[in-house]
């Protein structure tokens, strides 16, 4: 078959196969003429309710934050605000889902107002009640995940930030007991077997005990890490343990998850939208206006695929989403206030063309914490390192030994300061307020000072025995040079664990810190066989002259 003939057959499967499509909904004009249409916001909260074919939009932020509720009639095409007495205080960033006939909303902020509150809408009634917070609800706090899976009565609210601190918990309400109940605890950033604490995360429902994150800002507020991140997780309510993906999509914040129709028993997860960039960020591929992330639940994979349509919603942050029986909606985000459709199922977004490449750290993704990385590594993970080992095992063959542990030893700290910088730059706050970052401080402490107590170092006077000035610098400066180099290498475990390093470069550091003990272990061993040799010697000698 000719190359031509490929292409033709490549174009027929391409438009006859039914892929994921965006449409832009057109909204109808009111009796005045003119549209009546919410005001523009982003990270407002939007459901679906199938019983009354609508969709229910509340809050967000814009030139204001907003605490109004809208409908949208899908079979008028028309907004209508509803005129409301009781109603929850004005929020962006808020957790919230739809259940059998209601919208529920969550925790959220205005201005220096935080959350913790859960309300429900009544649709048919159109009318806002605050339930009971009893039990042990979430902290007042914004830029959670969560939600309902359809049909359910268990409400998800993982994650968030309160006004000084990142959380990594877990609630769920339910509506049965209108009880909250925490069931994952707040745990350690630097346990990598769960999502570490973070905000503006992104979520989804894919199950009545099964939530999806992705990504959110890791930074400040009692942590230090990505922000944006590009990791994704996956929580099991019933065994209540956290399980990881592997990278693909770009790193985010205020993007968007939805659960697509399901075709058969197939489920997938659309990510869209959010901010790619940050203080943080170095290099990055940005997703194109056409692209989606799709999560296949079954293969636990990402795909990045391509969206036909005649028309592109443009790129934009914090959109919300609502999933529907023959796709899902998108409003807002940004600075727009347009409706669009994504229509597919589960089948058609495996139909639909790949698009892009999956980038990971290093492969299309580079940012300052990286950077961090690198230079502690380089610095105290290898040239200080090298220096020590240098002063202790080489040194019969002086001046050249002190000559290389002077160079060592400074553009080892050269590098240390070049990664405090970028670590400074790169959390967003509390710069040193978690362990990592305190650990980091004493250890370039202690490191500075090396230099500076060498300049002031009392010398040896040849042929005369050693002052005992000199004897206790060479123990403060030998043993504070020690606990400086054994600090750092807790310090870069702790970091890459902080970092979301993968596994293999786990596996590598580990590899590397036995490799050096053991080579330390072997040239100690052999120092002190010469020392006892050399002593023997010494003690013969002197038998012989008396």
């Amino acid at each position: 078959m000719t190359a031509q003939r490929v292409s033709v057959v490549i174009l027929l499967f391409s438009t006859t196969v039914a892929q994921l499509t965006w449409t832009e909904v057109q909204v109808t004009n009111t009796s005045s003429g003119t549209p009546s249409l919410p005001p523009t916001r982003r990270d407002h909260a939007l459901g679906y309710d199938i019983a009354t074919n609508q969709l229910v939009l509340f809050g967000g932020r814009g030139n204001i934050v907003y605490g109004d509720t809208w409908l949208f009639d899908m079979a008028a095409k028309s907004w209508r605000q509803v005129t409301l007495g009781t109603k929850p205080p004005a929020r962006f960033s808020m957790v919230y889902g739809i259940s059998n006939g209601a919208f529920y909303v969550s925790t959220g902020q205005e201005g220096a107002n935080l959350y913790n509150d859960i309300w429900k809408f009544n649709i048919s009634s159109e009318t806002w009640t605050e339930l009971p917070s009893s039990g042990t609800p979430p902290a007042k706090v914004y830029g959670g995940a969560g939600g309902f899976f359809n049909g359910s009565s268990k409400f998800y609210m993982s994650h968030g930030f309160s006004s000084s601190q990142r959380y990594a918990n877990t609630f769920i309400y339910d509506l049965g007991t209108m009880r909250w109940s925490e069931v994952f605890p707040d745990a350690s950033s630097y346990d990598p077997s769960h999502p570490h604490a973070r905000c503006l995360v992104s979520g989804a429902m894919v199950d009545e005990d099964k939530l999806v994150i992705y990504g959110g800002c890791l930074s400040g507020g009692k942590t230090g890490g990505h922000c944006p991140s590009f990791d994704s997780w996956i929580f099991n309510g019933k065994s209540r343990e956290w399980s990881r993906y592997p990278n693909c999509a770009s790193a985010r914040t205020y993007s968007s998850l939805a659960l697509l129709p399901s075709s058969g028993n197939k489920k997938r997860v659309v990510l869209y939208g959010g901010n790619e960039k940050g203080g943080q960020v170095l290099i990055t591929k940005e997703a194109p206006a056409n692209q989606v992330a799709v999560l296949n639940i079954e293969s636990e994979e990402w795909v990045l695929r391509k969206v036909l349509g005649s028309k592109i919603p443009k790129k934009r942050v914090g959109t919300g989403m609502a999933s529907h029986p023959n796709g899902i909606y998108m409003f807002g985000g940004s600075e727009f206030n347009d409706l669009w459709f994504l229509e597919g199922d589960s089948d058609k977004a495996d139909n639909s063309a790949t698009i892009g490449e999956c980038i990971a750290p290093f492969k299309g993704f580079f940012n300052l914490i990286m950077l961090h990385v690198v230079f502690m590594f380089s610095g105290w993970g290898i040239l200080l390192q090298a220096g020590a080992f240098i002063a202790r095992y080489f040194r019969f063959k002086d001046p050249l030994w002190f000559h290389l542990h002077r160079i060592c030893q400074v553009s080892g700290l050269v590098l240390g300061l070049a990664g405090l910088i970028c670590a400074g730059v790169s959390v967003q706050f509390d710069h040193f307020n978690f362990a990592h970052g305190g650990l980091g401080i004493v250890i370039m402490i202690l490191g500075f000072q090396q230099p500076i107590n060498a300049i002031f170092r009392p010398h040896k006077v040849k042929g005369e025995p050693v002052a005992m000035k000199r004897t206790i610098w060479e123990f403060v400066h030998i043993n504070s040079g020690r606990l400086a180099l054994i600090l750092s290498v807790v310090n870069i475990s702790l970091g890459l664990y902080l970092e979301l390093a993968s596994t293999a470069t786990l596996i590598l550091w580990y590899v590397y810190v036995v490799v050096v003990v053991i080579v330390y272990i072997v040239m100690e061993v052999r120092l002190q066989l010469q020392r006892k040799k050399s002593s023997h010697e010494i003690i013969q000698m002197d038998t012989k002259q008396y």
